[in-house]
Parts: C-alpha cells; structure tokens; sequence
C-alpha cells in the first residue's frame, strides 16, 4: 500500500509573509527525500513532528522522512 506525506514547503523564503504558497511535496512513510530548496537553510522546522522529520545535511541539502501518513508543513 502507498502512503504519503505531503508538505507545503517554504524553504529558503525570505519571510513566511513574502513566501508564495509551495507545490505539495509527497514522501511515502518510512522514506526518506531530499527537499529542493532555492537559497540557504540555516534552520528548519516541520508543522506535526508525529507525522515527520525534516534534517539540514547542508545549508542546501534538507532531507525530510515520512513517519506516518497526513498533512504537514515545513519552514525556515
């Protein structure tokens, strides 16, 4: 069965006031993705923690695993 996640991403915006709502982004449960990002991330934050974990790499490198299905957001 496939299960996914989907982001709304807003990595590497100047401010989530200037940020331009992102494509929804899938990962499956139990998987691990790399978020492309435009800019920078010096930090990250994911919405529900429940639902998955999001991991700087480098200041242009996010991975994001999928820990169970449903909604979440990311920011930086």
């Amino acid at each position: 069965m496939y299960r996914a996640i989907v982001f709304a991403a807003l990595l590497a915006a100047p401010s989530a006031a200037q940020a331009a709502p992102a494509a929804p982004f899938p990962v499956t449960v139990s998987q691990t993705k790399q978020l492309p990002i435009s800019g920078a991330a010096f930090y990250v934050a994911v919405g529900d923690e429940d639902i998955a974990a999001i991991n700087v790499v480098t200041s242009r490198i996010v991975m994001i695993s999928g820990k169970k299905t449903g909604i979440t957001c990311t920011s930086s």
